[in-house]
């Protein structure tokens, strides 16, 4: 997807709910809840991988599947009963199930007794006006309207797929995900941007992302790769323990490399660290190694661990 370009996550399926469920992703169920929650600003009530929030879907996530409007919530055996009672919206509709013992075609059949009363009620599997999913978790069965689906295509932005590739870029889906932990801010600036992976996944959802490598080299990357997914980003060659001027937050890999050590380059990213608390109030990190002990001043909020290959894995740190 190219920036300005419609998002991945089709709307088709009426206004904005007051309630929502989240389908997380399971790859990793804490990040895709942490995800949600920075972007709402909001904590939910997490059913298994299901996530309850009482506010409007945010754009861009990344680890979460589909969001759907809360229509109601009740039990295995009081909800005929209940869809019997429910005033269903108009339009034509289809019927998904996860997890219940009813078929589909049962539980269309009192939405469509209810709808009768009003006109002439109509099914569409393919393009319904309505998508009602039931979801049942245990003996408690969550009765929703489909708002988005999640039909963001990461892997077609993969670092091998890019103009100019690098071997340490991030996948793409945890470059997105990391800067929505950073919450609903406006202003990025990725220190170590390399060849703008991260700098990509922030201007494709409206972020405004300045990033600085100290390589030359990789700012022609970055630049390149920016231009060829469309997105607009300001990208600068020099010291990121020098670095000058005021964000929102901080999105960053430290290039640190995998046959090396986070002390290897201690004072460095000590330095690093320091000169950050002048640049923004809040990062997020990822590193090789845990940053408790070279991140000072700033605090570890959250803290994450992403598994890429056999040993190997990276450990996403929230700062304040």
């Amino acid at each position: 997807m190219r920036a300005g370009e419609e998002t991945a996550e089709k709307t088709r399926f009426g206004r904005a709910p007051k309630q929502t469920l989240f389908v997380l992703s399971k790859e990793h169920l804490p990040l895709a809840a942490a995800e949600v929650e920075a972007l709402t600003r909001q904590r939910g009530q997490l059913v298994e991988n299901l996530l309850i929030i009482a506010t409007k879907p945010p754009a861009g996530l990344a680890l979460t599947r589909s969001a759907h409007e809360l229509l109601f919530t009740t039990t295995r055996d009081g909800l005929l009963s209940m869809m019997t009672r429910f005033s269903w919206p108009q339009g034509s509709f289809a019927v998904r199930e996860h997890g219940l013992d009813l078929s589909a075609r049962s539980l269309a059949a009192p939405i469509w007794r209810s709808l009768a009363r009003l006109g002439t009620p109509r099914v569409d599997l393919e393009q319904p006006d309505n998508e009602f999913v039931f979801f049942q978790e245990g003996n408690e069965v969550f009765v929703t309207r489909t708002y988005w689906r999640n039909e963001e295509r990461f892997s077609e932005r993969r670092a091998h797929l890019r103009p100019r590739n690098h071997p340490t870029s991030l996948n793409p889906k945890l470059a997105r995900a990391m800067i929505n932990l950073a919450g609903p801010v406006r202003t990025i600036i990725d220190p170590f941007c390399g060849s703008g992976g991260i700098l990509i996944e922030g201007a494709l959802i409206g972020r405004h992302m300045t990033g600085n490598d100290i390589d030359p080299q990789q700012q022609a990357r970055a630049e390149e790769n920016l231009a060829y997914y469309g997105c607009t980003a300001r990208v600068m060659t020099g010291d990121a323990t020098t670095l000058t001027g005021s964000y929102d937050a901080i999105v960053t890999d430290l290039p640190i490399g995998r046959n090396a050590k986070l002390t290897a380059k201690a004072a460095t990213f000590s330095a690093f660290f320091k000169q950050a608390r002048r640049l923004a109030r809040r990062a997020v990190v990822a590193s090789d190694e845990p940053l408790e002990r070279f991140c000072a001043p700033w605090r570890v909020e959250q803290s994450f661990m992403w598994y890429i290959q056999r040993n190997y894995t990276k450990h996403i740190s929230v700062l304040r």
